[in-house]
C-alpha cells in the first residue's frame, strides 16, 4: 500500500494502518504499527491479505490498542486525526454499506 498526507508537520504525525477482515489489524506488523511519511508526504507499507484497508493519520498522542486486533473502527481511536478507508463506504442515507 502507499499513499501520502499534505498540509500537515510531517514531524508530529504518524500513519496507522489497519487491514480489516472479521477485526482490524494493526500493519505492517504488531511490533512495528506505524509507517513515518517520507520528507515530501509520501509513504509505503506492507500488509497482510485484507477486505477493507484503513489508514489513520495520528499524532504523538496516539497509542495502539493492545493485542493483536481490534473490534472496532480505529478511526474512535484516541490521538487520531484522520482516516481513509479502503475501498470507501458508499453512504445511502444513514446506512453506510461496504463497496467496490
Amino acid at each position: 500500500m502507499y499513499g501520502s498526507v499534505n498540509n500537515v508537520d510531517l514531524s508530529k504525525i504518524r500513519v496507522a494502518p489497519y487491514a480489516c477482515t472479521d477485526r482490524c489489524y494493526p500493519q505492517p506488523y504488531l511490533d512495528n504499527q506505524f509507517v513515518h511519511p517520507c520528507s515530501n508526504g509520501v509513504f509505503s507499507h506492507f500488509t497482510h491479505p485484507w477486505k477493507r484497508m484503513i489508514e489513520c493519520i495520528v499524532d504523538e498522542t496516539f497509542v495502539p490498542m493492545p493485542g493483536p486486533s481490534i473490534d472496532g473502527p480505529p478511526s474512535m481511536l484516541p490521538g487520531v486525526i484522520v482516516c481513509t478507508e479502503q475501498p470507501p463506504y458508499r453512504r445511502f442515507g444513514s446506512a453506510a454499506i461496504g463497496g467496490q
